[in-house]
């Protein structure tokens, strides 16, 4: 929670989605409203960002065979979130579909060998998506053709004054879990509304790897990479800088090489935290826990705060 209203986002996604909530059920979200998304594990909700997406099985709701025109070579993922039957792939692919649970379990990804995919449904097998992705995305309702949901957009929080004290020494902090091991870049900044003066956490396009980087008068000052067992969990990541360098810290540990460069900025350049890369590139598509700015941590701090 912001301490100003200066510090709250804005949030874009120019039509509805779905979330899981606090029933663990799914549940409509308005354009420009946030998701809060509950796990089925009964953990602490996420702020849930997804990229846009189009579901390709017509009539969604209820599931009936039918054929899918596909992109040889390309990556598809198909569920369903309802009923005890099967949905049996050929041509494009083939495998046995079961149904999955909200955290989409039984999803299967491939990749497309043929222009066709035949989808044969045999008993009930509702709530059924196909899309365009290498992993699974909430459930976009289709009847007759198909539908997309739009990206989510999170961007804004803060302005020059509100982080005066974070511009030649500070902290910026992540909780943060990725959709997939998908090798794009998808990160959360502190910037100045532009590419040339930021501080960043994210994933990149090696995998299971984050990234901290720090830039200055369109410098790279620091660079510092770690590679995680498994990003797709949560994990606490933060990196402070200032006159003397910058350092990772992941899970209360030093991580990567620090730097040593001056990644220290002059007064009055930091002025926003967004879900991207300013100005709107490598948007983070995730899942959230917490995003924060400090001033400045010791050792001790940075070990507590993301451990």
């Amino acid at each position: 929670k912001p301490n100003a209203a200066a510090g709250d986002f804005t949030v874009a996604r120019a039509g509805t989605a779905y979330r899981v909530d606090s029933n663990l059920a799914q549940e409509s979200m308005g354009a420009n409203v946030p998701r809060i998304n509950y796990p089925l594990d009964g953990g602490c909700p996420y702020l849930l960002t997804e990229p846009a997406s189009t579901n390709l099985f017509l009539n969604s709701a209820v599931g009936v065979t039918q054929n899918i025109t596909v992109t040889a070579a390309q990556s598809y993922t198909i569920y369903f979130l309802s009923g005890a039957g099967t949905i049996t792939l050929s041509d494009a692919a083939t495998q046995v579909v079961s149904v999955s649970d909200l955290e989409y379990s039984n999803a299967y990804t491939f990749t497309a060998a043929t222009t066709t995919l035949t989808c044969t449904v045999a008993g009930v097998a509702n709530l059924v998506q196909v899309e365009n992705l290498s992993y699974p995305t909430s459930y976009i309702v289709t009847t007759g053709a198909t539908a997309s949901r739009i990206a989510d957009a999170i961007t804004g929080a803060g302005d020059a004054t509100l982080f005066s004290s974070v511009n030649s020494s500070g902290v910026l902090y992540a909780e943060i879990a990725a959709l997939a091991d998908d090798l794009s870049f998808r990160v959360v900044s502190l910037n100045d509304n532009t590419g040339n003066n930021n501080v960043y956490i994210g994933y990149i396009n090696t995998t299971n790897t984050v990234r901290c980087r720090m830039t200055v008068g369109g410098v790279a000052k620091a660079v510092i990479e770690y590679q995680l067992a498994d990003e797709t969990i949560f994990h606490k990541i933060a990196i402070r800088y200032n006159s003397s360098g910058a350092e990772m810290y992941i899970d209360g540990v030093s991580r990567g090489t620090p730097s040593i460069l001056d990644c220290s900025l002059p007064a009055s350049t930091l002025a926003n935290v967004s879900f991207n890369f300013e100005p709107l590139t490598l948007p983070f598509y995730g899942k959230t826990k917490q995003v924060a700015v400090y001033n400045y941590l010791t050792d001790a701090q940075m070990i507590t705060l993301t451990t």
